[in-house]
């Protein structure tokens, strides 16, 4: 009886902690492995400054930020609420079903680890001064 009740408050203690740091295990790869975690921030910071601050049109740089704010969970700092992941991702039944078309604009800021937001900003870097290249002309 003893050996459950110290396994029952283990449990519990583990479980509350975990939820304290979920958002830190980002970036683990696909096998678990911790030996590429932040290597997608640190590859998009050097994406950045390579290309230079300075050529970046403005809309696309505060996508950028926005992007990299809402990875970092950025807002939770100031206390504002922010969906979980499995509430914002694209799904058939929750866009056409339950009309939750918020969904189809905040999927676009979520990203899952930070390779994946390493992909997609590096693509929206470069589309996005094309496009405002183009825009001008």
């Amino acid at each position: 009886k003893q050996w459950y009740q110290r396994r029952v408050r283990a449990n519990y203690f583990i479980q509350t902690n975990l939820r304290m740091f979920r958002g830190f295990n980002r970036g683990r790869g696909r096998h678990g492995g911790t030996s590429r975690q932040n290597l997608g921030l640190a590859l998009l910071a050097f994406q950045i400054f390579q290309f230079g601050i300075d050529r970046i049109p403005l809309v696309t740089l505060v996508t950028l930020l926005t992007n990299i704010g809402v990875y970092l969970q950025v807002p939770k700092l100031f206390d504002i609420h922010m969906p979980q992941t499995h509430d914002v991702c694209i799904s058939y039944q929750g866009v056409v079903m339950y009309r939750e078309y918020s969904r189809l604009i905040l999927s676009g800021f979520y990203h899952l680890t930070d390779m994946h937001l390493y992909y997609n900003m590096a693509s929206l870097l470069y589309k996005g001064t094309q496009i405002s290249l183009k825009a001008v002309n």
